[in-house]
């Protein structure tokens, strides 16, 4: 086990922004299940509701689908495809949340704010997968692992 003195060093030469990027690395698919238990609250990046169905009639059947995310209230999934093919990509520039599936590009056009955690989830996030991972990150590094 390292001394004291190593630890100093080994923490002083810690990179935050490495270590909460694999930290984010290791807890990915666990981001993106809260990015779809955002979207099935009907609730978007900045906490607002995604929108609302326009057809009362619809809306009822979307109700009886799915009642998370209010009477009335849009949540992106109707077959699934769309929320089963979220992804997530880490670079330079950060965390990037999108979806594959061919309705996206229609589905930003109804809120381009879907993508990203509000505060409230990525509260959860943070405190439920990324601080233990970032944590264990820190651990090795400073004992030397």
């Amino acid at each position: 086990m390292p001394d004291i003195d190593d630890m100093i060093d080994k923490l002083e030469e810690l990179n935050m922004d490495d270590v909460i990027q694999a930290a984010v690395a290791l807890t990915v698919k666990d981001l993106e299940t809260i990015q779809r238990n955002q979207m099935l609250v009907g609730e978007d990046s900045k906490g607002e509701i995604i929108g609302r169905y326009r057809s009362r009639k619809y809306a009822e059947a979307k109700h009886a689908m799915n009642s998370l995310a209010g009477l009335g209230n849009m949540d992106f999934k109707l077959t699934g495809s769309f929320h089963k093919l979220i992804y997530t990509t880490l670079d330079q520039e950060g965390v990037i949340i999108d979806s594959s599936d061919k309705k996206t590009k229609r589905l930003l056009e109804i809120n381009k704010d879907i993508f990203s955690l509000n505060p409230v989830h990525a509260q959860f996030y943070s405190a439920e997968f990324l601080a233990d991972k970032a944590n264990e990150i820190i651990k090795k590094q400073l004992n030397g692992v």
